[in-house]
């Protein structure tokens, strides 16, 4: 998968629209575990998945060699550190932490639009 994206002369580096507008990213968040609370240093725990959308019409290009029968395509965990993501932090956080177990919890769906979904927990 990745000598097709390299194959298409798409750069990772570099946002969509690069001289045009700015991407719009849209961000939600699903809770799925919260605390314990420690009151006396007011620190608190919490297990979510950040999910992110946005549009790549570069990724067009890519999805062009590659055949499917759906109106997106769920690509694997090779494949997301070969896409642009959004730079996101969480201001004042003290420590973050990718949720790995048997492998990293993340999911890409590219749609045929050029919309992108990216879920990581």
């Amino acid at each position: 998968m990745d000598n097709v994206i390299r194959d298409t002369g798409y750069d990772s580096r570099m946002r969509p629209n690069v001289d045009g507008p700015p991407v719009v990213v849209n961000c939600s968040i699903l809770v799925k575990g919260f605390g314990p609370v420690e009151e006396a240093t007011m620190d608190y725990s919490i297990n979510i998945f950040l999910r992110q959308t946005w549009n790549d019409p570069r990724i067009l290009n890519v999805l062009k060699s590659i055949e499917y029968n759906t109106d997106f395509l769920d690509l694997g965990n090779s494949f997301v550190d070969s896409v642009w993501k959004p730079d996101l932090f969480f201001e004042n956080e003290k420590s973050a932490a990718f949720h790995t177990v048997t492998t990293d919890n993340k999911m890409l769906r590219v749609f045929r639009n050029g919309d992108v979904f990216y879920s990581v927990r």
